[in-house]
């Protein structure tokens, strides 16, 4: 069976092939490489981001993750189902440096707050509107600009429905 992994990386890289597993590489501003935890994997250590920083990253790019419908059911799911540090990932978007990420993050996880699938710790979505910018960005970056817009957030809802 084929399996496919993402590598994030300070220097691009090519896509490599090992027997069935595809490798293909991100590359990070140095700034944005944070947030991992060294994991021990068949007698080697690999540096693996931790849950808040993978979120952040679904976030800011989707398509790695199969989309925005994706994202926000990870991120429901992460929610409902692990122990996930809701400050840690507030400071995560705050190191992050992008009004979209924050703009996004708080859009969807008051999207899913609203329709009784997580329970957001107090204060989590004041401190993302403190991050938000004064720029609209449209939740789906692959969807056209076409949407409602929440004055709250700054997002176009461009994503329609979104299944959880």
């Amino acid at each position: 069976m084929p399996f496919r992994t993402t590598v994030a990386v300070l220097k691009q890289s090519r896509p490599i092939r090992i027997g069935n597993v595809s490798v293909s590489f991100v590359n990070l501003k140095e700034s944005r490489f944070f947030g991992y935890e060294e994991i021990r994997y068949l007698g080697v250590a690999l540096n693996v981001s931790d849950l808040e920083k993978t979120l952040v990253d679904c976030v800011d790019r989707q398509g790695l993750c199969s989309g925005i419908a994706e994202v926000v059911r990870i991120l429901g799911n992460a929610f409902e189902t692990e122990k996930l540090d809701g400050q840690k990932l507030v400071s995560y978007v705050k190191r992050f440096q992008s009004h979209a990420v924050a703009q996004r993050l708080g859009f969807i996880l008051e999207y899913l707050e609203k329709r009784r699938k997580i329970q957001v710790e107090h204060g989590i979505l004041d401190q993302l509107l403190q991050l938000r910018g004064s720029k609209i960005y449209p939740l789906d970056v692959k969807a056209s600009k076409q949407g409602e817009v929440s004055r709250e957030w700054k997002i176009i809802n461009n994503a329609g429905y979104l299944e959880i």
